[in-house]
């Protein structure tokens, strides 16, 4: 099951500890055709026509496949996307692509040109981010983002599983080379258990 709008706005995390994947509305069974009109999103914006039903997702964490409307090519890869822009709004506090307007961001995440600042946080010291161990984003993290996000969906994980293999392993990793306050634990162990949720509707 393709959930198709994943972001931070619909993870919810419960009283005790449980994750809710919230807004289902736009979600499908891996491989089925919507039978839509494969057209561009970008184009749709140029034209200044109606993009009601076009748009599949919302912008900033939308998988390029998505931004251009080619709903044949959505798979597991898509939402695994999705992902990795949440890992790297949690990482930087921001969306990992910016804009003043859809068609400006629809075109940057066609184009492959989201989350710069995994890469400028990290190495400017003067932007610290307080949430993050040393105020630094660790290194593996951010891979982990990157690959997540890559243009081509053959870059990226092949499966959910993959990328929570790769995000229990900095767990591990990062436990036992040195101690990380609790909360940030929890930041990363709800990733961990929406990768899970998902990983158990495919």
């Amino acid at each position: 099951m393709l959930h198709r709008d994943l972001k931070p706005e619909n993870i919810m995390l419960g009283e005790y500890g449980e994750v809710f994947v919230m807004d289902w509305g736009l979600a499908r069974a891996e491989g089925k055709n919507l039978g839509g009109a494969n057209r561009s999103l970008i184009q749709a914006v140029r034209e200044e026509r109606t993009m009601v039903g076009l748009i599949v997702g919302t912008p900033q964490y939308m998988a390029p496949e998505q931004a251009t409307g080619a709903t044949d090519q959505f798979d597991a890869r898509t939402d695994i996307y999705a992902l990795g822009a949440i890992l790297c709004h949690m990482l930087t506090l921001e969306p990992p692509v910016l804009g003043d307007d859809v068609g400006t961001i629809l075109q940057s995440v066609a184009a492959g040109n989201v989350a710069p600042q995994l890469t400028h946080r990290s190495a400017d010291p003067t932007r610290a981010l307080p949430h993050l161990p040393d105020g630094k984003i660790p290194a593996v993290l951010a891979s982990i983002a990157r690959r997540a996000m890559s243009l081509r969906k053959e870059d990226r994980y092949a499966e959910v599983r993959d990328m929570q293999a790769a995000v229990a392993g900095f767990q591990i990793g990062e436990r036992t080379a040195k101690v990380i306050p609790y909360w940030v634990w929890v930041v990363f162990a709800l990733l961990v258990l929406v990768i899970a949720l998902l990983l158990a509707r495919h």
